[in-house]
C-alpha cells in the first residue's frame, strides 16, 4: 500500500494498493524461532523492499520487493496448516511451501504520482532464491536494485545450497558484489542455541557437515538472523553505494558450544560495503 503527502507530511492520501504480495503464513517455510524463512535456510525473512522516486520525473515511482510470486498451491489441501507453524524438524515447513517456492525480485510502477500502479512486474528471475532487495534511481531516471541471491537453484528436495551472493543490477546487467557468503555455518544466531539436537533444522544443511565429535551436524549452525535487509543509495555524482550483511570471515567466539564441548565457531556477520 502507498500513501502520499504533498505538504511535508501534514496530511496523506488514502492508501492505494501497489501490488498484492505472496508472502502469507502458508506461502513460506518457517525457522526454529518461529519466523518465515527461505527454503534451505533459517534466516528471518520478510518480503518488503522499498520505494524510490525518479529524480527526473517525481510522478514516476517504483516499489520493489521479493516474494514467491504465486500462492503455495500445496496449502489448498489444508488451509489451516499454518496454525501448526513453525512445524516439525527437520524441515519446519507445515504447509509444504518450500519445495515449490522460488523468491524473485518484483517491482510495481506508477507514472501518475502514485494514483495508479502497474501491479506485479518481474524484475529479475535467476534460478536461486532472492531476498532483501533495495532500490534507488540514478539521475538519468534508470532504476538500480541490489539484493541477496542463492548460488544454487531454488525449490525441489531439501537443498544443499549454503552460499549466497550480494548482487547489483543496473541498466539491464547484473554483477556480483564481493565474495560468496556462508549463511548456514554461523558464529552468531545459530539454530542449535534455540532447539535441542533432536530438533535441528537439517533442511538447511550444509550437506555434508560435521562438527566433531558430532558426525552429522546438519542444521546445528544455520543462521536464523541475517542482519535483516540491505541498503542502497545513489549520490549526486551517480555513484551507487550498497551495504549488506556478509558472512565470509571464519571466527571462534567466546561462547561455549555444549554440543562439542569447546568454543563455538563459524562465519561472523559483518557490515559489508561496495561502491560502483
Amino acid at each position: 500500500m502507498v500513501v502520499k503527502s504533498t505538504n511535508g507530511g501534514g496530511t496523506f492520501t488514502n492508501p492505494v494498493p501497489a501490488a498484492q504480495l505472496e508472502d502469507g503464513l502458508s506461502d513460506m517455510p518457517w525457522s526454529v524461532i518461529g519466523r518465515q524463512t527461505i527454503w534451505g535456510h533459517q534466516i528471518r525473512w520478510a518480503s518488503a523492499g522499498n520505494i524510490s522516486v525518479n529524480p527526473k520525473d517525481p510522478q514516476d515511482i517504483t516499489v520493489v520487493w521479493s516474494d514467491r510470486g504465486t500462492p503455495n498451491a500445496n496449502a489448498a489441501a489444508d488451509p489451516d496448516c499454518f496454525f501448526n507453524a513453525p512445524g516439525d524438524p527437520p524441515s519446519y515447513d507445515p504447509c509444504n511451501a518450500g519445495p515449490s517456492s522460488n523468491t524473485n525480485v518484483f517491482t510495481s510502477r506508477s507514472t501518475d504520482g502514485g494514483a495508479s500502479w502497474t501491479g506485479r512486474t518481474l524484475y529479475d528471475a535467476d534460478a536461486g532464491h532472492q531476498w532483501f532487495p533495495w532500490a534507488d534511481h540514478k539521475s538519468d531516471g534508470s532504476l538500480v536494485v541490489a539484493w541477496d541471491e542463492d548460488v544454487q537453484a531454488a525449490g525441489g528436495a531439501a537443498p544443499v545450497n549454503d552460499r549466497f551472493e550480494h548482487v547489483l543490477r543496473m541498466n539491464g546487467s547484473k554483477q556480483t558484489l564481493g565474495l560468496q557468503e556462508q549463511i548456514d555455518i554461523s558464529v552468531t544466531h545459530w539454530a542449535g542455541q534455540y532447539v535441542p539436537q533432536s530438533a535441528w533444522p537439517q533442511v538447511c544443511g550444509p550437506v555434508p557437515y560435521s562438527d566433531p565429535p558430532i558426525a552429522d551436524a546438519r542444521g546445528k549452525d544455520c543462521n536464523v538472523f541475517h542482519g535483516d535487509y540491505t541498503g542502497l543509495a545513489v549520490d549526486t555524482d551517480d555513484r551507487i553505494h550498497v551495504v549488506w550483511t556478509g558472512l565470509n570471515r571464519f571466527e571462534t567466539s567466546t561462547q561455549r558450544d555444549p554440543y562439542v564441548g569447546g568454543l563455538h565457531d563459524g562465519y561472523a556477520q559483518d557490515a559489508m560495503y561496495a561502491r560502483r
